[in-house]
Parts: C-alpha cells; structure tokens; sequence
C-alpha cells in the first residue's frame, strides 16, 4: 500500500480510485496473458463445441459457451476478450461488496488479494470457462440483496426490486455453472438460521425471485429434457463414491485447492477461518462460502475424482473476509505481505507465461519432465496440425471424418482445424470420455465411412485392440509432430482407418468402466 501511495499519491486517500487502478492494471496484464498464450484443454472443448449453438451442453450449463461462440472470430485471441473484460467488472463489484459489508478499506485489501490469487486470476480472470460468468453474476446478485439481507430493507417497492433483481442474475449464473444452488441455498441458510432474519421468508418476494431464476436457467431444462438428462446425469456421477474411504486423495484435493487459492492467500484466509465472526455480515459470507469449500474439498474421502477448481466460488465468498482482515492488519504488515506476494506471483507468471510461449524449460531442463511432458503445453495450440494434414491432401474429402480417443484431444484437433472435418470420440465408456462430442456427432451416423484416427502415439498403442473393433482395417501413417519453436514436443500419431463398423456395446472388446484408452 505504502509503495502504491508513492507511486500514486493522488489516489492513496481514495480508496474507490485506487482500486479502480488496480483494477486497470491487472485487466492489461490479464490481456497481454491472453495473446500470449493458447487455449487450455477445457477451452479448446468449450469453443469447438460452442461453434454449434444450442440450448445446453453436456458438461455445463452454456453461458460461457455462447460467448465463445460469438467472440470467436477468425480463430484468434478475442475469444477470451469478454472473460477479462468480465473479470474486470468482477474486480469491481467485489470492492463495493466489502465496501457495502465492512468498509472501502477491506474492499481495496479484497481486490489486491483476488488479484494476487492464481486462479481468480489467470483461469476465472481470462479462460473460457464458465468461473468468470458465474462469480460476476453471484457477485451482482448478492449486491441486489444486500439491502434485504443485511440492511433491513423494509419497504414493499424496494424488497420487490432486491428479490427479482436477484433473480435475474442467479438465473444468469445458473446458466454459467450449477455451483449456482448452493448460492441459493446458501442465503436461504443464511435467512433461516440467523437470528431475526426468518420472518424474511415469509414474504412473497423470494419465491418469485427464484421463479425467475428458473425461468432464465429454462434452457438448460429443455435441452437436459431432450437428451435424457445427460448434463445432470454426468455431474451427478461425479460425486458418487467409487474407490472406497480414501483419505490420502482428499488432503491431496486440499493441497491443490490452496495452491490454486495461491499459498499466500492462505495465510489471511487461514485467519479468517480460525475467527469465525458471528455478525450477520461475516456468517453471510460464510454461508455463501464454506458449505461448497467443504462439499468439494471431502468428496474425495469416498475415492470420488474431483478437480481443486470446483470449490473456488466457495473461496471467493471469503475474500470479503479477508479484505476485512488485511485492512486490520495495517498497511505496514499488509503492504509487506502484498509486496511478498506480489513479487513471487509476478515471477512465476514470468516463468510460466514465456515457457508456454517458447517452451524455453524444455531446453534448460531436457528430459526433465515426465512423458506428459512440459505442463505448458496444455496451453499450446495445435494449428500446425492443420498444414500438415494440408500438405499431404488428408483433409480434402469432406466425406471422411477425425476420430480420437478422449474429449480432450478431440477439443484440441478440434479447435485446431476449426470444424473442417467432424470429430468423433470413439471409446467403450463415451459419457465419461466424449463428453459433449457423444451428443454432438452420433458415430453411427459415420458407419462405412473412412475416418484419419489421431491421438498421441502412447494412446495409440494402448487402443490398438480397441481399433481394430471399429474399423475394417488400419494403416498406420507417418506421425505428425507439434512444438514450440523447433521442439518436437507432441508426437501425434495418424492412422487411416477403413470402413467404421458397427458399435456392438452387447459384446465390447474391454471392459467399459476400466479400459485401456485413456
């Protein structure tokens, strides 16, 4: 703080103004972020499925799809522009959330510190996924209540306007991510248990304000209608237990959690969690927050696979609380601990945003990495791979089709190739591995048809058996190799396969839940 003050002494007594550039620093670095890198795995899925417009998608609600289809023009950085520009309104209406719970203070504190956080800033901050959408509309639907659930709003033309007005943006947020109802749950939790806050309930006003939001989220019904409940389907199945107790894999979700928090964001977290405030300000965040921090942090305990993202909007409900905590701290030992902050954040977006760019580790460390190879590269674009398929003529029947093992890769060819031959994911088990490309392109549709099979050379080698179901003969051709540079980073193999058969699901050559391409 000390240190901003000097550089901008203007602004070091004004909160707002301060934030606001801060705000406008990290949008630019947010920016520059984005053209540098690629798209990540998840993206690369999310934009090649969003050329199709629909209703609904598989893995998610389509929010964050939509806007990837509207933004992606000419196959170029701008798909993530509306993301920073989202987080960028974020940032703000964080700063007048505290602002309106604590003081302008803890707001400032509360932007510096989502600002420093590693996953609020590069991954909800700018990717296209559905985080961004969704903790702007929470954050702008918590700031229409406010007056209903914190400031005892009494009059019946203003509870009206809090209740819809929260509707309309908890609508919008059910349409970025299903985290949306534990929102909801959350501040009726809140309404119900804290002290002189129930008789709210007893108003007409929340209920139509939900019957908005279902209104709004209605897509997502239709298209779930349609296609057998497939979203609700496969969210579902990921939180059902499936190795037995496994403690081991729940400390190691926490871990990640903390590391995608940022560890130096642990630390004024930690303190938030061991006071645990009772006012009616601290337990809204609380309610907000830490039911889905603990949801998705113990689901491992029974062997479910979770990612450490999920429970993220979980963390953000706590960031006002850590604002309020930074800002009593004082700006001697605050400002000390952003400029720590600030500095081991900054180099390791140094090392890690120029290594995705130039791969420049690979050299320094060869072989220094296991066969995956350079974590980077899972924001590494693969459009060399369209002029090589180019130069050997693969791509000029259209009658032909691409084929792969696993949503991931296919995403990555087919974002690469943007749409010229369709992709299929061939696989025993597709609801867990096709994701939305089971819905998108029906295989059966492609029986008789040649198909150019493409996945790195190792997943080939473990669905060799699996192939040899599907088509009437392969013949393996030279591989394709990707890189930054001159590396040869990614050895993707291609194989020409004949004559796609039938899918016999009554007599599969592996066993579905546990087979080999993966």
């Amino acid at each position: 703080m000390a240190a901003v003050a000097r550089l901008w002494p203007d602004l070091s007594s004004d909160p707002a103004q301060l934030t606001l550039a801060i705000i406008v620093a990290a949008t630019g670095l947010r920016l520059v972020l984005a053209v540098i890198t690629g798209l990540g795995n998840d993206e690369s899925y999310s934009v090649a499925n969003a050329r199709d417009l629909g209703l609904s998608y598989l893995d998610h609600p389509p929010l964050h799809l939509w806007l990837a289809h509207f933004f992606d023009l000419e196959h170029s950085s701008l798909v993530r522009l509306p993301f920073v520009l989202i987080f960028a309104g974020t940032s703000w209406l964080l700063y007048r959330l505290t602002e309106r719970l604590f003081d302008a203070r803890s707001g400032l504190w509360a932007v510096i510190a989502l600002s420093l956080s590693p996953f609020f800033t590069v991954e909800a901050g700018s990717w296209v996924l559905p985080d961004g959408p969704l903790i702007f509309c929470v954050l702008a639907g918590l700031l229409c209540l406010l007056p209903v659930l914190i400031d005892d709003e009494s009059r019946e033309g203003s509870v009206w306007l809090s209740w819809l007005g929260g509707g309309v943006w908890l609508g919008l947020a059910s349409l970025s991510k299903y985290h949306a109802v534990f929102f909801a749950a959350g501040i009726f939790a809140f309404l119900l248990l804290t002290p002189g806050k129930r008789q709210r309930l007893r108003h007409p006003a929340p209920y139509a304000g939900l019957a908005v939001a279902l209104l709004i989220f209605a897509p997502v019904l239709v298209w779930n209608a349609g296609h057998a409940w497939a979203s609700f389907a496969f969210q579902g199945e990921r939180a059902v237990p499936s190795y037995g107790f496994a403690p081991l894999r729940a400390i190691s979700n926490a871990l990640l959690e903390l590391l995608y928090l940022g560890p130096w964001i642990a630390l004024p977290a930690y303190s938030v969690l061991r006071s645990f405030g009772s006012s009616a300000r601290e337990r809204l965040c609380y309610w907000l927050g830490l039911p889905q921090i603990v949801f998705f942090t113990l689901i491992p305990l029974f062997g479910t696979n979770t990612m450490p993202h999920w429970a993220m909007p979980g963390w953000l409900m706590l960031f006002p609380l850590i604002g309020a905590t930074l800002a009593r701290e004082g700006e001697v030992r605050a400002g000390r601990w952003a400029k720590i902050s600030g500095a081991v954040f900054g180099v390791l977006l140094l090392v890690l945003a120029t290594d995705a760019r130039t791969g420049w580790t690979t050299q320094v460390i060869p072989g220094g990495y296991a066969r995956g190879g350079d974590p980077t590269l899972v924001v590494f674009n693969w459009n060399q791979l369209a002029d090589a398929l180019a130069q050997r003529g693969l791509l000029k029947n259209r009658d032909r089709f691409i084929a792969t093992f696993r949503w991931d890769v296919a995403g990555k060819i087919d974002y690469a190739l943007e749409g010229r031959l369709p992709v299929l994911v061939l696989s025993p088990n597709p609801h867990s591995y096709a994701r939305h490309y089971e819905v998108r392109h029906n295989p059966q549709d492609f029986v008789g048809r040649d198909g150019l099979i493409m996945a790195p050379t190792y997943l080939v080698a473990r669905c060799a058996a699996f192939l040899k179901t599907r088509f009437s003969s392969i013949a393996y051709l030279a591989p394709v190799y990707l890189g930054r540079g001159r590396n040869r980073e990614i050895e993707l193999q291609i194989l020409y396969g004949r004559g796609l058969r039938n899918d016999d699901p009554a007599h599969p050559i592996v066993d579905a839940a546990h087979h080999p391409c993966r």
